[in-house]
């Protein structure tokens, strides 16, 4: 196609505002919008031409209804705010239709159909218009269709050759400069770029325009690129989107150098297409609740037990790797599902930064809950789900690839040191608590006391959490752990937190533990009432929920008697014997090499470790300290590194228990035991319903 001489544009003036479009003659008028001294906008004409050259006959050509009709609009001041082209032609509107159906900010069923600014989209379906007006075989409409791309080109002439010199001609090489960029982004086109974990990711072009914003230095100065990827809200699939920036840069760059380009021009465009479609399967698994493993880069997105919108931040990526729940209505339910980014905050935007922004366009699924996706759909699947770590007890954003089945530890449940009896009472109580929920098995009350509570007590460090850990493992269930610290200390932030706590549990199928729960076990006194309200309410909302629960304390003899009889098993821990402190040392010991028995690890040995009074936490923590010990010589782990590391680790608790003279008791425990002794026999707490007596009990204590 040759570039249209510039004398094809030029005009006289008339006014089509009043009658219907039917724009019968390849005709282009132009006008001028300006405000005039009265301050009135008004619309010259400034130039007319018509391709008479197309007609056979001059009596076919009215010059008085133009295919194509432009306006220009000015400012006061003579600056051009924007543009108009109305194509008027009917033949236009029909390709038009046919080739594009669907394109951002234009109204194809209009007439005319209207287009503000430059009109990129014909430059974007030059192809696909070329070849339609081939198929006609009609002669008017084929030299519409023919002016309409004339009138294109004269509009990107210049653009058009630096496209076909440095893009066309070498995609390899491919290189444009700033102001053309546009031209490689056409709606629907595949781009490339990274998440800040390194991850590659691809998304739907929707449009892309000239920045157009208040700010003089931003202004004109970025493209901004409309991008879309599918997305899952917790409810329904939608095409979500995001916008891009390119800042402006002087001469010519290679394409694929940007942080953003069309995967067309990537040198391994078909591994990643391919990778990245796989992974947008893999994403579509994840709609339901999963508990899965996860070692990658995370972004922290929100604290659980703050649940109001405004508290949902986006703090820096961190390395992580652990166990977490992908559970995306739960996000959505916290309110963070909308404040997703792609690499940086909504506030921090360096030219190249990413804005995500509410439109959405819901994804038609079938009667099985899934969307229908081609290929290219797929591999524009978002490269990320929101994840609960149970360990920090936060929402992150977790890497689709990084995401692989959990490895439960079975065995460790069988390593307790606890007598068989006890290990198979645990193990019934738990497998069949499901069963018990869903069968007849009730309170006289409706949906109360279908729960599971279980009580381990004793001294630090003897096994009570490795316990819960080992129950959680057996039943490949998670262990979602809540402190009173999380919960807060006033009667309604508890019984706030609480209640989403263990909604949040239930519909994860999690055992809970709250470990060192003396706060909300102990008993109640009418001088610190506070106090008082928080053991009713928890007792309460204990009586009321069907999951399992496990709670750890130090202190058994200050817990109330009304939790007392909820408790439906109670474990005692006792401190450990030197047999038992044998066994843990062994145990430690080969883990720490790598399951084998070091030739050092004989019957002396063992018995002297064993000879200091240690738990099963602090002779964890002597072995860490032996293995530092052990690295920093560059040698392996040898017994007087393991000797050493245990009688520092005694020597530091006997200096703590001399230092606060108290054996290591909190000091508000005293206080505890001076409480008004009538609660002692206190048979309830007034707040399940009063039915206590009516109610059957299954508790055992060991």
């Amino acid at each position: 196609m040759s570039v249209l001489d510039t004398e094809l544009f030029r005009f006289d003036f008339q006014d089509f505002n009043d009658k219907r479009a039917e724009g019968l003659n390849c005709q282009l008028i132009k006008y001028d919008s300006k405000v005039n001294s009265q301050g009135n906008r008004v619309r010259l004409e400034v130039e007319r031409n018509a391709n008479k050259l197309e007609y056979e006959d001059e009596d076919d050509f009215r010059g008085d209804d133009p295919a194509l009709v432009l306006t220009r609009y000015f400012s006061r001041t003579g600056i051009i705010l924007h543009s108009e082209l109305q194509i008027r032609s009917i033949h236009m509107q029909n390709a038009l239709r046919k080739c594009i159906a669907e394109y951002p900010e234009i109204q194809f069923h209009t007439n005319p159909i209207v287009m503000n600014n430059s009109p990129r989209y014909l430059f974007f379906y030059l192809e696909e218009l070329g070849a339609y007006g081939r198929t006609l075989d009609d002669p008017v409409a084929s030299c519409h269709i023919m002016y309409l791309l004339r009138y294109m080109e004269h509009c990107f002439h210049s653009a058009m050759r630096t496209y076909r010199n440095f893009v066309k001609v070498t995609t390899s090489m491919a290189a444009l400069d700033w102001q053309n960029l546009w031209m490689v982004f056409r709606p629907g086109t595949l781009v490339y770029r990274e998440a800040v974990s390194g991850s590659p990711l691809l998304s739907k072009v929707e449009a892309i325009n000239i920045c157009e914003c208040s700010n003089p230095l931003h202004a004109h100065n970025f493209w901004t690129i409309k991008v879309a990827n599918v997305d899952f809200t917790g409810r329904h699939y939608e095409w979500s989107t995001t916008k891009l920036e390119l800042k402006s840069f002087d001469g010519f760059r290679r394409l694929n150098v940007l942080p953003v380009f069309p995967l067309d021009y990537h040198p391994d465009k078909d591994r990643i297409f391919q990778r990245l479609v796989e992974r947008g399967k893999k994403f579509l698994d994840f709609s339901d609740v999963h508990y899965k493993q996860y070692d990658g880069v995370t972004r922290v997105l929100a604290n659980p037990f703050r649940f109001s919108s405004s508290s949902i931040t986006i703090s820096n990526t961190k390395k992580l790797k652990g166990r977490f729940i992908i559970d995306r209505k739960g996000f959505a339910d916290v309110g963070a599902s909308r404040r997703r980014d792609d690499d940086d905050d909504d506030d921090d935007n360096d030219g190249e930064g990413y804005h995500r922004v509410s439109v959405s366009k819901t994804i038609k699924c079938d009667d099985n809950g899934k969307p229908q996706l081609s290929e290219n759909d797929l591999a524009a699947c978002a490269h990320e789900v929101p994840g609960f770590s149970l360990t920090l007890k936060c929402w992150f954003h977790l890497d689709v690839e990084d995401i692989s089945e959990t490895i439960f530890n079975e065995d460790a449940f069988d390593s307790l040191l606890m007598s068989e009896k006890q290990k198979k009472m645990l193990e019934a109580l738990i497998t069949t608590h499901r069963t018990n929920v869903k069968g007849d098995f009730d309170d006289v009350i409706a949906g109360k006391g279908k729960g599971l509570i279980l009580l381990l007590h004793g001294v630090p460090g003897v096994g009570k959490t490795l316990t819960a850990e080992g129950i959680a493992d057996l039943s490949k269930r998670p262990l979602y752990t809540i402190s009173s610290g999380d919960l807060g200390m006033t009667a309604d932030v508890v019984e706030h937190n609480l209640s989403k706590a263990f909604t949040r549990a239930e519909s994860w199928n999690a055992i809970v533990l709250m470990d060192e729960a003396d706060v909300f076990l102990t008993r109640r006194s009418p001088q610190n009432l506070e106090r008082g309200a928080l053991v009713s309410i928890f007792l309460r909302m204990i009586e009321y929920y069907e999951g399992v629960m496990i709670l750890t304390t130090n202190r058994m003899n200050t817990i109330n008697s009304a939790f007392l009889s909820r408790v439906h098993l109670a474990v005692q821990y006792n401190e450990h014997s030197a047999d038992t402190r044998q066994t843990l040392w062994r145990n430690f010991i080969r883990r720490a090499s790598a399951g084998a028995i070091p030739p050092w690890l004989n019957d002396d040995a063992i018995k002297k470790l064993a000879s200091y009074p240690l738990n099963g936490r602090q002779i964890r923590n002597s072995l860490r300290i032996a293995h530092a010990l052990a690295g920093s010589t560059g040698r392996a782990l040898s017994f007087e590194n393991v000797d050493a590391a245990a009688s520092a680790t005694l020597s530091f608790n006997q200096d703590i228990d001399t230092e606060i003279g108290n054996h290591g008791k909190d000091s508000d425990e005293d206080t505890d035991n001076v409480r008004n002794q009538s609660e002692a026999k206190e048979a309830d707490d007034g707040g399940a319903g009063g039915i206590r007596g009516s109610r059957k009990r299954r508790r055992t204590r060991f």
